[in-house]
């Protein structure tokens, strides 16, 4: 039986552990057969590693405050419901609650000229928007709207990739929607124990948009937004 030169392991616990040289992790066996349906094992022991290390994230954020059996029943409820969590390298998911509109009246479509750039802010525009198209925040379009794709420059000294949407935002109707009072929303709260927060991993990107006038134009990319983007009115 061979061996092999490098092995990926996960320490659970909070604690660093030491592997002395020459431990056996574990035995790799040929497999001759693997029939229709079945899981292979390979497979099988990720989706097992990949939720015992979540259910450890889980334990470990549960408060210290709480008893041994209001401790265990959180994480009884957090790996119940363990896919309403974002996790980093998930899929940003869809929120089908609400769907953005953009009200802007009878004005007429507003397009903007691609800014002159150059090929490394190109090669970097065009890198983001497959990114993002790949995700499903953009898609390809022929709208007559659109909107400059500017670049700021970030403390780090990389690029933000950011829209220019003054003109759209000029012409759109603002969305008026009265908050309710933070005294009365407080005291609904009286004689709660357990407080909970649902919210989005990218809220901007997962709302999706009606009949979308948020176009983005660049050089060599014209696409629209299929969720909210950053920098709209109507969405403050």
């Amino acid at each position: 039986m061979g061996t092999i030169g490098q092995m990926a392991i996960t320490n659970l616990s909070d604690h660093q552990q030491w592997i002395e040289e020459g431990t056996v992790l574990g035995i790799i066996e040929p497999v001759t057969e693997i029939k229709e349906g079945v899981t292979p094992v390979a497979i099988a022991t990720a989706g097992a590693e990949k939720k015992a290390l979540r259910e450890h994230k889980f334990e470990s954020r549960i408060g210290e405050g709480l008893t041994p059996t209001d401790r265990e029943k959180i994480r009884e409820v957090l790996v119940e419901y363990g896919d309403c969590f974002s996790w980093p390298g998930d899929q940003l998911g869809l929120c089908t609650a609400a769907e953005h509109t953009i009200d802007t009246g009878e004005a007429k479509p507003i397009r903007q000229s691609p800014l002159a750039r150059a090929w490394k802010e190109r090669i970097f525009i065009e890198a983001q928007c497959k990114e993002m198209e790949k995700a499903g925040v953009i898609e390809p379009s022929n709208s007559p709207w659109g909107a400059a794709v500017v670049l700021v420059r970030k403390k780090n000294r990389t690029w933000r990739f950011c829209v220019d949407y003054r003109r759209l935002n000029a012409v759109t109707i603002s969305v008026v929607c009265p908050l309710p009072r933070i005294e009365e929303t407080l005291a609904r709260l009286e004689g709660a124990a357990f407080f909970s927060i649902m919210d989005l991993q990218s809220g901007y990107w997962q709302v999706p948009i009606k009949e979308s006038k948020m176009g983005t134009e660049s050089p060599d990319i014209w696409s629209r937004t299929a969720e909210i983007s950053f920098g709209n009115t109507s969405m403050v």
